[in-house]
């Protein structure tokens, strides 16, 4: 007699590999994108940071308004990330970067990543012009 199908044991065992290969893809997964938008945050500050100091070179004053800058310092969450506090100090050619407590997984990620490459933290970075 020919064999038509797969017996119940076979089928069940399928769905259990596949629940075991979905339980460690998918948290990997929520991990990627959040490193992904941790390394936006950070661009947008580098990016915010370099502006703002060529516009100081430029004019001796501090220009915050460019979308990279509001983008990190805007707090409604539809806008951006509210991650740092940015502090221009036009008399002193300086700008202070500094993270904000009480951040979320995303901004504590950029935030490790921005202390480690000196753009950002805690107590404050200064950046002079």
């Amino acid at each position: 007699m020919k064999k038509l199908g797969f017996t119940m044991i076979e089928v069940i065992f399928v769905i259990v590999i596949l629940g075991i290969l979905a339980a460690v893809a998918i948290p990997r997964l929520a991990a990627s994108r959040n490193d992904a938008a941790a390394s936006v945050i950070v661009a947008e500050l580098s990016t915010c940071v370099k502006f703002a100091g060529g516009m100081f070179l430029l004019h001796q004053s501090f220009d915050l308004t460019i979308p990279s800058c509001i983008r990190v310092r805007d707090t409604s969450g539809t806008n951006g990330t509210g991650c740092y506090q940015l502090t221009p100090n036009n008399l002193a050619g300086t700008l202070i970067a500094q993270d904000k407590n009480g951040a979320d997984d995303v901004c504590a990620r950029s935030q490790a990543i921005t202390v480690n490459s000196g753009i950002s933290s805690a107590v404050g970075v200064t950046h002079r012009f």
